[in-house]
């Protein structure tokens, strides 16, 4: 069957379906044999077919019965994505428990919030979490363990609760029932009339990288309920390593990738570090290359994009190989230069819109790669209304939209029959296209008493040698100062120093240019973004400045350790350190303890893994990168000496 008539039936089949979950359950695995997910089972690839995920549900389902609290309506399902996340899913909705799904990130605490607020008795979940509840493990769950189940005996649930990232200081549970679920998967019908290249296959398949949480709505409606719908194949990842995603998308072949802005950001900084390597003349050759392929792309956008995939095909191969066809951008504000770079070496990378409350509304769906460029939001979804109103906030009006909303001090039911306000700032151009400019809480006002939109201003900054970067009003003797903050990492070297110096003054020279004028610049070698959230929350990140939690220091302060700062103890170790850096680099050259071992010493992604080993082998211990990040000589050296102490 071709994917134009697998779109018609299944569609119309919802159409004349209850609009309820298990209408989407039985409809979504109405196809046995196609295959549902893949992943990677040592040296082979492991693959599970939609018939094997229908059975494997009802058996979760069948188990879970028996553990399952009887007076409780939510049941908390935490989970990275996984076929369990899946089979839970369905499993506690036949149960007719409503399933909350929690972000493993938010934190015990702002989850038990969320746990006590609705009450919740049971946790299904993949690991020991450190939540109150009654925690039932699946994550070894052995289906052949149940022979047998009974379908008639269920009785299933109709409602779900997503829960708002940790952008914001007052996490909202928003609730949808199935008529909301059904809504939004028929605007997939919209997008693939309105651009073909989503439905492209490659070597005969569709594959869905699952990088964005199922439990995040971006990841639970455009990544799984719109391909799964469909019977679209899901790749499922190991780790969330740079290396592990890079080598997953090139192993299973994948062809979409949806994520936020935070991957096209690392994946544009990782690229252009990697170009400006190079000699003048590769340089001058990629950015004209660039020019002329955004240029083709606009004016013939089909044989532009042939032309561009053969001129670039070198670069591809270093970045996600030949197999991507199709990438969503969502959840936050995606770059200018990222867009017109990941654009213009020949993937195509299309901006959405959406959020927790209100779920997919859109998404800029042009061939044109200088439309796609400009970062629009696109026309709304047939089943969606936006207007703007006075304030400039966009305005939605769907029957897709969540039907009650919960937060720390009230329950707020949503009339599908009035507009619901976003209150981000929207404007719209002669020729229909959305544009967001950023939200109304962030709004700045300035010292000069100028309303600023932080927003706009952070699309144009390029800042390749820190680590994050955030642009706030900052009070100081009860003025609002335009302040940019910028994240370090904690080890400098004298070379890097004045890279950033070089790369700050460029910026703030480029944005007086553009009538832009920054107050203050401030640096911190503290996180700027919450460990559970997408995206910087210029609101929390105030709090903490207020607090004291983020330290911020002039350029005047930064500075290189130097070695006589530094104990016996340590200095023996940096030694030893010293020569395994020497051994990876193949270099006999004295290594700066501060230098860190990609921006100053030119080591790649691999030789970084490769150095963990070997340093995790020589001194029998365990670096933990996702807490604090190891580079330099001195940070390894310093971590090392407080764990053989």
């Amino acid at each position: 069957m071709n994917v134009n008539k697998i779109i018609t039936t299944r569609l119309n089949l919802l159409k004349n379906s209850n609009y309820d979950f298990k209408s989407i359950f039985e409809i979504i695995h109405s196809e046995k044999d196609l295959i549902f997910c893949e992943k990677t089972d040592g040296f082979r690839i492991k693959k599970t077919t939609y018939n094997e995920c229908y059975i494997y549900s009802y058996k979760m389902a069948t188990y879970l019965k028996g553990l399952l609290s009887d007076n409780s309506e939510y049941v908390g399902l935490m989970m990275e994505n996984s076929l369990e996340f899946i089979t839970s899913l369905y499993g506690i909705l036949m149960n007719n428990k409503k399933p909350v799904l929690l972000n493993v990130r938010l934190g015990s605490s702002l989850v038990n919030q969320i746990i006590e607020r609705l009450q919740i008795k049971d946790i299904v979940c993949d690991n020991d979490y450190d939540v109150v509840g009654n925690k039932i493990n699946v994550s070894n769950f052995d289906y052949d363990s149940i022979k047998s189940f009974n379908k008639d005996e269920f009785i299933w649930a109709n409602e779900i609760a997503l829960c708002t990232s940790a952008t914001s200081l007052n996490v909202k549970i928003c609730i949808y029932d199935g008529k909301a679920i059904c809504t939004q998967i028929t605007n997939s019908d919209l997008i693939c009339k309105r651009n073909k290249i989503i439905k492209n296959h490659y070597h005969g398949y569709l594959k869905q990288l699952a990088f964005l949480p199922f439990y995040h709505i971006f990841g639970l409606m455009a990544s799984y309920f719109w391909f799964a719908f469909f019977g679209r194949c899901f790749v499922f990842l190991k780790d969330l390593s740079s290396d592990t995603i890079i080598r997953t998308i090139k192993k299973h072949e994948v062809t979409h990738i949806f994520a936020v802005p935070m991957l096209w950001h690392t994946v544009h900084k990782t690229l252009i570090r990697e170009i400006n390597k190079q000699d003048e003349k590769t340089i001058n050759k990629f950015y004209k290359g660039l020019k002329l392929s955004n240029k083709l792309q606009s004016i013939f956008p089909r044989l532009g994009l042939k032309i561009t995939k053969k001129l670039f095909k070198e670069v591809r191969a270093k970045v996600f190989g030949e197999s991507v066809q199709f990438m969503i951008s969502g959840g936050s504000y995606l770059s200018y230069h990222a867009s017109y770079v990941i654009n213009g070496i020949g993937y195509p990378l299309f901006n959405g819109y959406g959020m927790t409350e209100i779920g997919i509304t859109s998404v800029e769906l042009s061939y044109n790669a200088n439309t796609r460029i400009k970062r629009f939001i696109g026309l709304p979804f047939e089943t969606v209304e936006y207007k703007i109103n006075e304030d400039n906030q966009l305005l939605v009006k769907s029957d897709g939209i969540c039907k009650t909303i919960i937060t720390k001090d009230s329950v707020a039911d949503i009339n599908h029959s009035e507009y619901f306000n976003t209150f981000d700032v929207v404007r719209k151009d002669k020729k229909g296209n959305y544009i967001i400019d950023g939200r109304t809480d962030d709004v700045v006002l300035t010292s000069s008493g100028e309303k600023i939109n932080p927003d706009v201003i952070e699309a144009i900054i390029n800042l390749p040698s820190v680590e994050r970067f955030s642009l706030l009003g900052l009070e100081e003797n009860n003025l609002s100062y335009l302040s940019l903050v910028l994240e370090l990492n904690n080890s400098l070297s004298e070379i890097r120093i004045n890279q950033i110096n070089k790369e700050v003054k460029d910026v703030l020279d480029n944005l007086r240019a553009n009538n832009y004028n920054i107050d203050k610049v401030y640096y911190t070698f503290d996180r700027i973004i919450s460990l559970t959230a997408v995206k910087v929350s210029r609101k929390l990140l105030t709090k903490w400045i207020n607090e004291g939690v983020v330290k911020l220091h002039p350029f005047s302060e930064l500075k290189v350790i130097e070695l006589e700062d530094i104990n016996e103890v340590t200095l023996k170790i940096i030694e030893e350190v010293k020569t395994v850096f020497k051994e990876l680099l193949n270099s006999n050259d004295d290594i700066d303890i501060n230098a860190h071992v990609i921006l100053d010493l030119g080591g790649t992604s691999l030789d970084y893994l490769t150095l963990l080993v070997k340093l995790e082998e020589k001194y029998d211990i365990k670096f933990n990168n996702n807490i604090e990040p190891f580079y330099t000589v001195l940070q390894f050296s310093n971590y090392i000496v407080g764990k053989i102490n």
